[in-house]
């Protein structure tokens, strides 16, 4: 608009507003044809939350600042924008009409610029600074005085300076600096009640506001002047900033009840907190001296946010002596965290006391709390501890000592590290150094280290990654000889220090780790791979072509964390043979035929391979994405479609599903998704295909499938060729798949005839395909859940688990495994229920260490395959899905 005023009249710029009428309504009329709204299901019930009551109101009176300050917000907006508007047309009121209209329109475009510009700028290098210095309490009061600056100025002198500032304060700061601070401010309410306070403040009192406008307005055309409107702006905005200063009260006040009630948690509200005024010492203090531990820890960090701290310290005084580890660490991070100046002389007061009849628990804590603030030690001050009678408080003096350089004490000091220190005091002393940050601190660590404990290497690794910069190679031995440990977590702190390192000669080290068995091993792998960069390259593409699917996920992530344009075509190279082959999988299901049951197995190969081939997709995307779309994308994708295809559930699940897909299509990753569209559009991939007939050609499917260059397929070849007493290709007997090659060597030797029938293991894997809450998994993740399963057989009568009889042998009822039935049917003596092939019981034993509470009896020959608890904690770290899997399935001996 303001580059038209210059040619165009502003009389002749209304005429623009047609055509821009016109291209609206095109684009909504165009979203409505493509897009379709998403609409609740009408027979989804609501819960209703609990009902918003004066009781609430008056422990929570937030509420009622929130509806007030939006009631003037709304009211002296209107006023700013009327006086502002004044302003600006009595200021162009200068020439003729038509000029002065030019002009103004070409002058207010230029303000509406600078106002979407302000925003961007406001918002990042104030509003979230000032945030986290001053907390939301503080900031509830910068809008409104600004607010106040700008009607005492338009009172003193209605001139274009003035209504300037007002404008870009109505617009560009109220979207910057009010509206963000306004809305963390329903933090502090109860969730249950935000939904009614939403519609109290942003209904009805944002209405009012708007009608009391309107009525203003009207007094301004019976006579009421600017000035006078000025005026009562200024009153308001008083008003408005005292509401304010006491909807900042009432948030600190609001949510300490909601942490004292336990409706919130401290991490999830405390970054906004800010500093808190003395006039809360008096709760912290009753949290202190409560007894309850929980209530201590929420005190001190409560205190922590203290602007003067000092008042606490009577109520501190018994707390110093603990031996509790958890309150001990909240004691030290209150008295490390909090930066007013009087913690240090009160920490350096009870380091000068009596040590002699000081406990060693409270002079080590002293000790531990000044490290971590870096306050100095005097000469005397070391000299002194040091001569304290315990090995401790001895090793935390060296400590100080070391970081701050003074070499009076080394000699001793190598005496106490010789020392064979217990765990305790080694860990006592290591996280101390973790606290005070100092990289001079790292030969310590490394002698503490040596010869530790494997909690002590676990908690001297992290400290190390703290500390250690990149290129730092006195620790390259250290990592060297960890590596190579048999602890996943030793080994995984380990692979997160070489991240920070970088060397070099660590890379293959690193890579081997993608192929560990622990799920903390190949994910710090991947992330210390990342951080070495294009130098990785290399090495990680090898492990894309591992036969274990979470070696290729691990590998997947390490190339995406590296976050180069050379990464991502890796990672769109190492896709492109899925790519061509979702489309001949595509093709092949509407080939193929339904006359034999076997199609129906290789139906379920085919379209678990089109599973596998979106699950890479997705691990690709999920490594690359940087902006978090796919995160709030991927629910929508994947969330089903319902209980039936007419449902209105199922109608807004693949509207959403839909709407989900064209997003990430049109994102930056669009090379990735646009060639499995069409899979994703796919709603079942297993419903019969319209162009299946017996008179496909079957010899080239077949040979199709045998030639693919994916086992499972060439899996389902074997299948149709053993079942149509086909021979198999050669080729097969030497194929570079172990489960391929025993097939194929099976069939040719005569040990098998027909598969799956007569392969165990195969027959084994299909069923657990074919049960409800394992289908989401793969064929890769069910194999090597398969091996887990122990198959038990068991005859009429005979029990199978429960509490042992007395004349009863051979029934353990401390056995904590997960019972599948395979075949036959099992009888729940204690709840008097039969169940049949592809039920099961026992979940809970896998979460819960406790012994069997029920009886189950063999009703009829059965066989049952058995998850034992030991083996499912190794198999969640090789496929973490399956803990989801698990945690889907309902214990019928814990419903009935």
């Amino acid at each position: 608009a303001t580059g038209l005023a210059r040619w165009w009249a502003t009389v002749d710029l209304l005429w623009v507003l047609p055509v821009l009428a016109a291209l609206a309504a095109g684009q909504v009329w165009g979203m409505e044809r493509s897009l379709h709204p998403i609409e609740d299901p009408r027979d989804q019930s609501t819960t209703e939350g609990p009902r918003l009551t004066w009781a609430g109101v008056r422990a929570y009176p937030i509420m009622l600042f929130l509806a007030a300050s939006t009631f003037l917000f709304i009211l002296l907006y209107c006023m700013a924008e009327y006086l502002y508007f004044a302003v600006y047309l009595d200021y162009f009121s200068v020439g003729t009409a038509s000029t002065h209209r030019d002009t103004l329109t070409q002058f207010l475009g230029k303000v509406r610029m600078v106002n979407n510009i302000i925003p961007f700028v406001v918002l990042y290098l104030v509003t979230r600074p000032l945030l986290n210095h001053w907390g939301v309490g503080v900031m509830n009061l910068l809008y409104p005085l600004l607010t106040l600056g700008a009607f005492a100025g338009l009172s003193h002198q209605l001139t274009l300076p003035w209504a300037l500032w007002a404008n870009v304060n109505n617009d560009g700061l109220d979207d910057s600096l009010n509206q963000p601070i306004h809305s963390l401010n329903y933090n502090a309410v109860p969730y249950g009640w935000v939904g009614q306070v939403r519609a109290i403040s942003n209904g009805l009192a944002y209405a009012l506001g708007l009608a009391a406008a309107g009525l203003l307005l009207m007094a301004a055309q019976w006579g009421l002047t600017p000035h006078q409107i000025a005026c009562g702006g200024v009153v308001l905005s008083g008003i408005f900033v005292l509401i304010r200063y006491g909807m900042g009260r009432s948030y600190v006040r609001s949510l300490l009840q909601m942490l004292r009630t336990g409706r919130v948690q401290w991490e999830e509200v405390g970054a906004g907190m800010g500093r808190l005024p003395k006039q809360y010492s008096g709760e912290i203090d009753e949290l202190l001296t409560s007894g309850d531990r929980s209530a201590q820890i929420l005190g001190l960090a409560l205190a922590t946010r203290l602007h003067n701290p000092q008042d606490c310290f009577p109520e501190l005084e018994p707390l110093l002596a603990t031996t509790d580890p958890v309150l001990r660490r909240n004691l030290i991070r209150f008295l490390s965290q909090n930066p007013h100046p009087t913690l240090n002389s009160y920490l350096y007061r009870h380091l000068d006391s009596d040590t002699g009849a000081v406990r060693p628990a409270y002079l080590s804590l002293i000790l531990e709390a000044l490290l971590a603030r870096r306050s100095p030690l005097s000469e005397a001050q070391l000299t002194r501890l040091f001569a304290y009678p315990d090995t401790t408080v001895q090793a935390l003096t060296c400590v100080a000592a070391a970081a701050q350089g003074n070499s009076h004490l080394t000699s001793q000091c190598q005496r106490i590290w010789q020392l064979p220190l217990s765990d305790p005091e080694r860990l006592t002393v290591i996280g101390a150094i973790r606290l005070n940050r100092n990289p001079r601190l790292i030969p310590i660590v490394q002698q503490l280290v040596a010869e530790g404990s494997v909690d002590v290497v676990r908690a001297g690794l992290e400290t190390l990654a703290r500390l250690a910069r990149p290129g730092e190679t006195a620790l390259v031995a250290l990592v060297e000889q960890e590596l190579t440990t048999f602890d996943p977590l030793v080994r995984a702190i380990a692979l997160q220090l070489v991240g920070v390192l970088q060397h070099p000669r660590l890379l293959l080290d690193v890579a081997v780790g993608l192929e560990h068995e622990s799920l903390a091993v190949r994910l710090w792998a991947a992330q210390a791979l990342g951080n070495y960069g294009n130098k990785s390259l290399r090495v990680t593409k090898v492990y894309l072509a591992s036969r274990r699917f979470e070696v290729v996920e691990a590998a997947i992530a390490a190339i995406g964390r590296i976050n180069t344009r050379q990464a991502s075509d890796a990672l769109y190279e190492f896709l492109r043979p899925d790519y061509q082959r979702a489309a001949q999988i595509q093709q092949w299901l509407l080939q193929l035929p339904d006359d034999q049951p076997i199609w129906r197995v290789v139906q379920i190969l085919l379209a678990d391979a089109q599973e596998r081939i979106i699950a890479r997709v997705f691990a690709v995307l999920r490594a690359l994405d940087r902006e978090g779309l796919l995160h709030r994308l991927e629910k929508a994708i994947h969330g089903g479609d319902g209980d039936g295809s007419g449902h209105p559930a199922a109608i807004a699940n693949r509207r959403r599903r839909a709407n989900a897909i064209e997003t990430l299509a049109a994102g930056p990753l669009r090379r990735f998704i646009v060639p499995i569209m069409t899979l994703l559009e796919t709603e079942d991939r297993l419903s019969p295909a319209p162009n299946a007939n017996l008179l496909t050609k079957r010899g080239p499917l077949v040979q199709a499938l045998l030639d693919s260059d994916d086992r499972w397929l060439r899996v389902a070849g074997i299948f149709v060729c053993s079942q149509q007493e086909q021979p198999l290709p050669e080729t097969l007997v030497n194929d570079p798949n172990p489960l391929v090659q025993r097939l194929a060597v099976a069939l040719r030797d005569g040990q098998q005839t027909t598969v799956p029938d007569q392969d165990w293991f195969l027959k084994q894997l299909l069923f657990l395909k074919s049960q409800s809450w394992l289908k989401s998994l793969s064929l890769d993740e069910l194999e090597t859940i398969n091996w887990a399963f122990n198959q038990r057989d068991f005859r009429a009568g005979e029990v199978i688990c429960g509490p042992r009889g007395d004349d009863e042998v051979g029934v353990d009822p401390r056995r904590q495994e997960l019972y599948l039935i395979y075949d036959g049917d099992v009888l729940l003596a204690s709840h008097g229920v039969i169940l049949t092939a592809g039920e099961g019981f026992g979940v809970m034993h896998l979460w819960e260490d406790t012994a069997m509470q029920f009886k189950a009896i063999a009703h009829s020959e059965c066989s049952l395959l058995c998850l034992s608890r030991a083996r499912f904690n190794r198999l969640v770290d090789r496929c973490p899905r399956l803990l989801g899997c698990i945690a889907q399935v309902a214990d019928i001996t814990e419903l009935i």
